[in-house]
């Protein structure tokens, strides 16, 4: 069985949109963030048709993939398809009166892959592992003890979490 809706989860950053973008479309600096991709090298400049190669890692699990810019309007929205199993991730930014609320979503052609290996129960399970690893990513790079270097990351951010 296959579950069709999008995996995505939602945060507030307490910062304008042109300072979070400057994060989400620096490509070099997914690591810091993605619950699997460890690292990912651009070719070129990161726009629209760019390619990148990125290095995964899920527990012991170590793997290379492609992936291709399929979506690129600055300040508001970006997403790359991974070739290997066409699934894409975007990334969407809203203004709001605190700041910037970013919406992270995982989608493939045929449903989520998780929900086809472990049927409906498994389905509800995979989203909400997918959803916690995007909040705790993104909460990890926001308020965490990496290098900070543009007011997006600096300081100590706050952080409100909403539910998908």
């Amino acid at each position: 069985m296959t579950d069709p809706r999008p995996i995505e989860a939602n945060i507030e950053i307490d910062a304008p949109p042109r300072e979070v973008w400057a994060v989400v479309s620096d490509f070099k600096r997914v690591g810091e963030w993605s619950p699997q991709c460890l690292r990912m090298r651009v070719f070129g400049p990161v726009r629209l048709g760019g390619r990148a190669v990125n290095l995964n890692r899920q527990g012991m699990r170590v793997w290379p993939s492609t992936a291709k810019v399929v979506q690129y309007g600055p300040q508001r929205a970006i997403a790359f398809r991974i070739t290997e199993n066409r699934t894409v991730w975007s990334f969407e930014l809203g203004e709001t009166s605190t700041g910037t609320r970013v919406t992270e979503r995982r989608e493939h052609p045929t449903g989520s892959p998780h929900c086809r290996r472990s049927r409906q129960t498994g389905c509800s399970a995979a989203r909400r592992s997918s959803r916690k690893a995007c909040r705790a990513g993104w909460s990890r790079h926001s308020g965490g003890s990496r290098p900070r270097s543009s007011a997006a990351e600096s300081g100590n951010p706050a952080l409100r979490h909403t539910n998908v």
